[in-house]
């Protein structure tokens, strides 16, 4: 098995190696996924980060420039763009949140990457970033909903979450069935004491992140975007009451 980085902005993953298939993830620019097997011009590959298997294009691999045991910083712009030299040369735009990028080299205001583009210094950030997810979702509102997104261009819900949790260094599952018996402390549900901000909302199937006491942004498949709703709609609506909601807390 052979490791790679992602060489587009993103490409969603595949369950099948064939045009149309369900898309059950999505890689960002530069993250590290290893090479399991290949058919018909696709890949099959794990992501680093989370473990997630998908396939995707054998073009959206390129080679893997990260350093050895290094930490990298992740691109905070929604989207960005990477360039061939500073401040000239646009190489690619669109390079979601999240994104992975290895510094090796920094001169007035920006940062090369090891793969030999260069970021504006204000669109990365180090790791962990200590920011407030609330308002790293809420710089989705309006982003279309994309079934397997995890892109500042198409995301879902449980990818809403876990972009927030990637910039402050927090492991993530990738799922919404895995986040919520892993994601942070479990408070318990809708009655439990001291919900906050950034608390995290599961039913079955979906989550939300919650910005005040009734209301909650998420990815919203029915809607068809990223928006801010009563917890009680976003409940409701899925046809699931109070007690099948769980609430949990990150570490941050």
């Amino acid at each position: 098995m052979t490791s790679h980085r992602i060489a587009l902005p993103h490409s969603l993953a595949l369950a099948a190696p064939e045009d149309g298939a369900e898309a059950v993830s999505d890689f960002l620019f530069g993250e590290r996924v290893v090479k399991l097997e290949q058919s018909l011009g696709y890949v099959r590959v794990r992501n680093e980060y989370d473990s997630y298997e998908g396939w995707i294009p054998e073009a959206a691999l390129g080679p893997d420039t990260a350093p050895s045991g290094q930490p990298p910083f992740r691109v905070r712009a929604r989207l960005a763009g990477a360039y061939h030299r500073p401040a000239c040369e646009l190489a690619m735009e669109g390079i979601g949140v999240g994104s992975p990028i290895y510094p090796v080299a920094r001169i007035d205001g920006w940062i090369k990457d090891a793969g030999g583009l260069w970021f504006r210094e204000d669109d990365v950030v180090a790791v962990p970033a200590k920011l407030d997810r609330v308002d790293v979702a809420l710089e989705f509102i309006g982003v279309p909903y994309v079934w397997g997104g995890r892109y500042g261009g198409g995301i879902d819900c449980s990818g809403l979450v876990q972009i927030g949790a990637m910039l402050n260094g927090l492991e993530c599952e990738r799922d919404t069935k895995d986040q919520v018996s892993s994601f942070g402390e479990k408070l318990g549900g809708l009655d439990a004491r001291g919900l906050q901000r950034g608390d995290v909302l599961y039913v079955p199937g979906h989550v939300a992140i919650l910005t005040g006491p009734d209301e909650a942004v998420h990815a919203d498949g029915k809607a068809g975007h990223v928006h801010v709703q009563k917890i009680e709609e976003i409940v409701a609506n899925r046809g699931f009451k109070p007690e099948d909601v769980t609430i949990r807390r990150p570490a941050a």
